[in-house]
């Protein structure tokens, strides 16, 4: 536990956890994500923004690593603060729905997991097109169909991830 108990504490933790998911130490990653996810729950309640992408960190972290169902249960609290306040930061919303949409897909939830990708794949092109957000919302689509077994529309977004002529 730390001392301070503050934004800029649990945001460090939040750095601290992505960089030890890079580096493969995920039970450090978790422990890490959850201590940021507690933090922010004290400072802000249930319905912020940074409790939001905090439980996006976390649940995609315990999908990655096979707890699908308890990812799921993180990424569906932080999506549905994005359904509460459409207005907040879009960017977020985008990855938070991807990474949702992507642990649907591992949970061989097609249906809902397409609605999701779908929109976190238009959002990102409403967004100004960055082309890393928009090959990776691309990829998570054609992983998608491929899981489903539509090759067309998994081809159709592997595709989409190819580099753009200028």
């Amino acid at each position: 536990a730390f001392a301070e108990e503050s934004r800029d504490v649990a945001d460090a933790l939040s750095v601290l956890g992505a960089a030890l998911v890079r580096s493969n130490s995920f039970g450090e990653a978790e422990a890490i994500s959850r201590q940021a996810l507690t933090i922010n729950l004290k400072l802000h309640g249930a319905d912020d923004e940074a409790v939001a992408v905090s439980r996006k960190d976390l649940g995609a972290l315990l999908c990655s690593t096979g707890r699908v169902s308890a990812g799921l249960a993180q990424l569906s609290e932080a999506a549905a603060f994005f359904t509460r306040h459409p207005s907040v930061e879009p960017r977020s919303a985008v990855i938070i729905r991807g990474a949702y949409g992507s642990c649907l897909t591992r949970a061989r939830r097609f249906h809902e997991a397409e609605a999701e990708l779908l929109r976190s794949y238009e959002d990102t092109l409403r967004l100004g097109d960055n082309p890393e957000w928009r090959a990776e919302a691309a990829s998570r689509l054609a992983t998608l169909y491929a899981a489903w077994n539509k090759p067309s529309e998994a081809m159709k977004f592997r595709e989409a991830t190819a580099p753009r002529g200028k």
